[in-house]
């Protein structure tokens, strides 16, 4: 039994709702969708709409052909398609009995839905389960950024990739995932690949979306190749600050390739008065890293770094002053969930 001390108090056949629920948990909807044809009035900007049908229906089929134009995108829960030249391309194929959909309005405008015709032959809206490890939670505050294309030819010394079936696209804010989509190659538009990646948002009555994007914050994507098991981030000046339920279009992204090695590099300048830089390289998957100085006697000098370190494509680099420090032999030794590994430096005051 629903105890509701709220502005809701009835629920209308031609508007989408979201429901929150504190746990995972199946219930029933008493009711089923009309079957018949409901007018529905919607304003310029976001309106969350249900599909009355009891048929499912492609987007072209069902949406009558004058207001098109009218539609920038529409949203299901993990689901977009964008209205490009009247062609609707993303991961939102077809409307589905029973759910709801955000549309987003270029100007207000009254429509029916047509009525499906038989049996439905609407495409299927399934997508593959995201791989355990860039699992995420569904929020209700999504955006989806439409990525054209992905240049592997960016260095002469690189490994060379490509991007094929089977391979994802995962979206991050800051070291959290917030979304993924397998790269599958479907959505064409002017000889050239489209793929919508999901970007999810941070919701204040879920704690479990606290470390997703806000207004400001920039996502950064990385390419799993699956067969190879690597994780290459990619790069572009393109990528504009999430904003909750829009559209971004991102023309090109390039790739550079995160370090699958650990790596104390030679400090420098070496020898040195009286400070030196220590760089150093942490592989995919991130560890716990300590950085000392030690004497010549093997004595600890200083500790420099003890803290977990994510992987990422630029160097560490952190700089000893030896200011206090006598003239001598010195060692930077670096201690991970890997290995250990030594530079020699000499201080010359």
């Amino acid at each position: 039994m629903w105890l509701c001390r709220c502005s809701l108090q009835t629920i209308k056949p031609e508007e989408g709702y979201w429901v929150n629920l504190e746990d995972d948990t199946g219930f029933i909807v008493n009711g089923l969708p009309t079957g018949s044809s409901i007018e529905y009035s919607v304003h310029a900007g976001n309106n969350l709409l249900s599909y009355s049908y009891d048929v499912g229906q492609d987007i072209e089929d069902a949406l009558p052909d004058e207001i098109h134009n009218s539609i920038y995108a529409i949203f299901g829960q993990n689901l977009s398609a964008l209205n490009v030249n009247g062609m609707w391309i993303g991961s939102l194929n077809s409307f589905e009995p029973g759910k709801g959909y955000w549309y987003i309005v270029l100007e207000p405008f009254e429509f029916n839905y047509n009525a499906p015709e038989g049996a439905s032959f609407a495409r299927s809206n399934e997508l593959s389960e995201v791989p355990i490890q860039f699992s995420y939670e569904q929020s209700r505050f999504q955006s989806f950024y439409y990525i054209k294309d992905i240049d592997f030819d960016v260095c002469s010394s690189c490994p060379n990739y490509n991007i094929e079936p089977g391979d994802w696209i995962i979206a991050y804010n800051g070291d959290t995932v917030v979304g993924a989509r397998e790269w599958n190659g479907e959505y064409v538009m002017d000889n050239q690949l489209y793929i919508d990646i999901p970007v999810m948002g941070y919701d204040i009555y879920d704690e479990d979306t606290a470390e997703f994007c806000q207004g400001g914050d920039v996502p950064t994507f990385k390419l799993y190749k699956n067969s190879t098991n690597e994780l290459l981030e990619l790069v572009s000046d393109e990528i504009n600050e999430y904003s909750p339920d829009q559209v971004q279009i991102v023309s090109h992204l390039s790739y550079d390739v995160l370090p699958m090695t650990i790596k104390l590099s030679a400090p420098y300048p070496n020898p040195f008065n009286p400070s030196t830089t220590i760089e150093y390289e942490v592989p995919l998957g991130g560890m716990n890293i300590n950085i000392s100085i030690y004497d010549i006697r093997g004595r600890l000098v200083v500790e420099l770094v003890d803290d977990f370190h994510a992987s990422k494509i630029e160097s560490y680099k952190i700089i000893w002053n030896a200011r206090n420090i006598s003239s001598g032999i010195y060692f930077v030794r670096l201690k991970s969930d890997l290995n250990t590994q030594v530079q020699k430096i000499s201080l010359i005051k």
